[in-house]
């Protein structure tokens, strides 16, 4: 589909829809987070009324969230499960407001996935499949519509046959027990391709949010691919298998060093896999209330890829939100998050990033990252209420 098309399929966007969407939203908003000085709120709660206002906008007639900027993220297969797990953890009110919405974006997602269960393969070029497919099942969790287990079953078995298992020939590889990017045909030893913790992340999440439960044995092996990434001082990085893909520094003998977004994405599936108070899980989460900040993912800065600090601010904006609110932050970070994602927003609801490097240019990528680090924020200083 053009451009054209997509941006013809969005509902047409007049002024006064504009403002009065934006008021309606902002009388139900301030019923659900009383203000109070030095957390999160209002400020956090008027950005992220104002974000899912703009991606409600945003959602096609046929209930798809695609993208008019990547030519790759155009049929909206990654995009439309990512942009809803998203607004799915927003406040219960906000939420609640657009349930009709919801189901038909998360039928729209269904309605893409293929005779296998697998959401990413609808077009010529892989849409991201595990990616795609765990952001699916995450949203069908959260919204359980009718028959959501007969649902769910076909993914999880296609996510189980992607895993890099030590009984298909991968034991002692470094891939073992993750997943990567997501292939038509099963992959074979040694050639494990592009396998990360950021796609690992997603699919545990995913599987846990139907029910597969954390002592399932494909989630039991998962726990050493997620120890291999871990560094000696907490943090985690990407990649154990193509190590040229780790963003952060090196040590003196070459091994990469771990950063900000890569440690969220461990934190989040060692949350995912119970593991929350283990020793690696306090020491990352403490890794990351030490690096904190709220303008760049941290740990790259003088390094090869420094550029990514910024590209991947929302990515871990988001990612660090998440971790600070279930491992606790240091204080303040809330309304001091909240505030930096204000300060960006534009006056429509929407961010977007300058870089391309991590497609965070494209408005539906930035702005969900945003809604989710907002969501957040607030549920936290809801907490501290």
């Amino acid at each position: 589909m053009s451009e054209t098309q997509q941006r013809a399929r969005r509902r047409p966007l007049s002024r006064r829809r504009f403002l009065t969407e934006a008021a309606s939203a902002l009388v139900v908003a301030a019923t659900w987070l009383p203000a109070r000085p030095g957390l999160a709120s209002p400020g956090a709660r008027d950005a992220l009324v104002r974000a899912h206002a703009w991606l409600w906008r945003a959602q096609a007639q046929d209930g798809r969230f695609a993208s008019a900027t990547y030519g790759l993220l155009a049929s909206g297969q990654s995009l439309t499960p990512f942009v809803l797990e998203s607004l799915l953890q927003a406040p219960p009110p906000l939420v609640a407001a657009h349930r009709p919405d919801m189901a038909r974006a998360l039928d729209a997602a269904l309605a893409l996935c293929d005779e296998r269960g697998a959401l990413g393969f609808s077009g010529p070029v892989a849409d991201y499949p595990c990616y795609a497919t765990g952001l699916l099942l995450s949203c069908i969790g959260a919204l359980k519509p009718e028959g959501w287990r007969d649902l769910a079953a076909p993914s999880i078995a296609w996510l189980r046959g992607q895993q890099l298992r030590a009984g298909d020939g991968w034991r002692g590889h470094p891939a073992q027990g993750g997943w990567g990017m997501g292939t038509r045909q099963p992959l074979a030893p040694p050639h494990a391709g592009h396998v990360d913790l950021s796609m690992t992340a997603r699919v545990v999440a995913g599987l846990r949010a139907v029910g597969v439960p954390a002592d399932d044995p494909a989630l039991l092996e998962v726990r050493d691919f997620v120890a291999r990434c871990q560094t000696q001082d907490g943090s985690f990085v990407y990649s154990p298998v193509e190590l040229a893909l780790n963003k952060g520094l090196r040590d003196g003998a070459g091994r990469p060093l771990g950063y900000g977004s890569a440690t969220t994405d461990g934190l989040q599936c060692l949350h995912a896999l119970a593991q929350q108070e283990t020793e690696p899980a306090q020491r990352a989460a403490a890794w990351l209330r030490a690096h904190h900040r709220v303008d760049r993912n941290p740990g790259l800065e003088g390094g090869p890829m420094e550029p990514f600090a910024e590209a991947m601010r929302g990515y871990y904006r988001a990612g660090a939100a998440r971790c600070l609110q279930r491992f606790g932050g240091p204080p303040g970070w809330q309304a001091q998050l909240a505030r930096a994602i204000a300060a960006e927003q534009r006056s429509d609801g929407h961010l977007q990033s300058e870089s391309p490097l991590q497609k965070e240019d494209d408005p539906l990528v930035a702005t969900a990252f945003a809604a989710q680090a907002l969501a957040c924020c607030l549920e936290a200083g809801r907490d501290s209420l």
